[in-house]
Parts: C-alpha cells; structure tokens; sequence
C-alpha cells in the first residue's frame, strides 16, 4: 500500500515536471519566433528605409544635376541672346548710318556679318520658334542691309564731294591762321608796306574761297534733301519685316530665360508694346 503511495506520488510529480518543462519550452519557443518576427520585420524595415533614402538621395543627384543644367543653359541663352540682340540693334544703326558712311572707311558690312556670327549662335541653344525666326530674321536683315546699301549710293557719292569741299575748307582755315600770323609779324617788324599788302591780299583771297566752297558744300547738302526723304522713305518699308521678326524673335528668347512680364503674356500685347521704330 506504501509502494502504491509512493509510486503514485512520484508518477505524480513527474508528470507535473513534465507539464511544467513542456509549458516553459512551449513559452521560450513563442517568446523565441516573436523575437525572430520582430527582427525580421525590423530588418524589412531598414531596408525599406535604405532603399527609400538611396532612392531619394538618387532623385536628388539627379535633380541637382538636372537643375545645373538648366542654370548653364540658361545662363548659355543670356548670353548668347544678349549679344544677338546687341548685334541685330547695331545693323539697323549700320543701315541708317550709310548715306554718311564714307567709302572705303572700313568694311561697309562689318556690322551685318557680327550679326550674323551672333545670331547663329541662337541655333545651338534655342528652342523649335526661336530658332526659326532667328533664320528668317538672319534673311530678312541681309536683304535689308544690302538693298539700304544699293539705295544710299547717290547720297554718299555727293557726300564724298561735301567732305572733299569741307576738307580744303580746313585747310584754307588753316592757312589763314599762318598768314595772319605772318602779316602780324610783318606788321612788327615793320616790313615794307608792299609786303604786307600782299600778306593781306593772300588772306582775303583764302577768306574768300573758304566762303565760296561753304556755300557750295551747303548747296549740296541742300540738293540732297529731297534724296534723303526718298530714302527714308524707303528704308521704312524695307526694315519693317525685320524689325518685326526681331521683335517676335525676342518675345520668345524672353520665355526662354525666364524674363517675361505681364504683358509678355499675350504675343500681341507684346508685339504692340514693343513696336519698332522704323514701323509705321
């Protein structure tokens, strides 16, 4: 009966220790995946945020980059835009400039052949309009140089007669400063009078023809008056398709660097703010 007691509380406490190790093996082991799960998922996580900031730190390489190559091209387009524009304003001044432009002082073309040069610059760096207006510009400004050219030739040969009257003038002025000089000294060094008759003599005769090749050089200043307002006239007509393909032309280099303005919101508000002055 003690056997059966005893074995019965050692089959008893066995059978509690084994409850007890399961139950704590059992509790280690859920303890145990909920540690792994949560590393694995810690692990996803940084993952996940190394490849979210790689990616972000990528988006922002390229964004600098695409950005500092917008900021050279644009700073590219000012520049090139610029000096364009600088050039094409200079032909016009060329142009209005050639009936008093001497012959064989420089190269009459010099100021349409660094617009050129300038304007097809515009070709590398401009967008689809810009760079179609800027060849029809580059014809147009041609056209109109060469035919301003053709059309101020008579005034320009008779100009080349007032500079040879005006350049003798200078001259007689001069040598009646030198014979002035001479009487006064013949006067002081009491010359005899006959001398100094002839001294004065010489000085009127200068005096004389420097007023006679005056009034010649302004007669013919005079006659070509009606040639100049004939070639103005001209000229407007002529610069007007120009002048207006430059203005188009510079309402979209303005877009393209950024320097529009309200009015620059409409083409035609702009067209009309900025109407050249050789339109009428």
């Amino acid at each position: 009966m003690a056997y059966e007691v005893v074995l019965s509380g050692a089959l008893a406490a066995l059978i509690a220790s084994g409850i007890s190790y399961y139950g704590v093996r059992a509790a280690n082991k859920s303890s145990l995946d909920r540690l792994k799960e949560q590393h694995r998922f810690d692990t996803e996580q940084a993952e996940r945020r190394r490849t979210f900031e790689q990616a972000e730190k990528t988006r922002q390489l390229q964004f600098d980059e695409a950005q500092k190559n917008e900021d050279r091209k644009a700073a590219i387009r000012r520049e090139v835009y610029l000096k364009a524009i600088e050039e094409a304003t200079a032909v016009f001044g060329a142009i209005g400039g050639l009936p008093d432009k001497p012959f064989g002082e420089g190269n009459d073309g010099d100021a349409l052949q660094d617009f050129l040069r300038a304007n097809a610059k515009i070709w590398l760096v401009a967008d689809s309009e810009a760079t179609r207006l800027s060849r029809e510009l580059q014809s147009l400004m041609s056209i109109a140089f060469f035919e301003g050219m053709q059309e101020a030739v008579t005034i320009r040969r008779k100009m080349e007669k007032v500079r040879l009257l005006q350049e003798m003038i200078g001259q007689a002025e001069r040598e009646k400063v030198r014979i002035d000089t001479k009487l006064s000294e013949a006067k002081e060094s009491n010359a005899p009078q006959q001398d100094q008759e002839a001294i004065g003599k010489s000085y009127k005769d200068q005096a004389e023809w420097a007023k006679a090749a005056q009034e010649a050089a302004n007669n013919l200043m005079a006659e070509q008056k009606p040639d100049r307002k004939a070639w103005m006239e001209k000229m407007f007509d002529i610069i007007h398709k120009p002048q207006h393909t430059l203005n188009a032309l510079l309402y979209e280099l303005r877009k393209e660097v950024y320097l529009k303005t309200d009015h620059d919101n409409d083409r035609e508000q702009f067209m009309q703010q900025y109407k050249g002055r050789f339109q009428r």
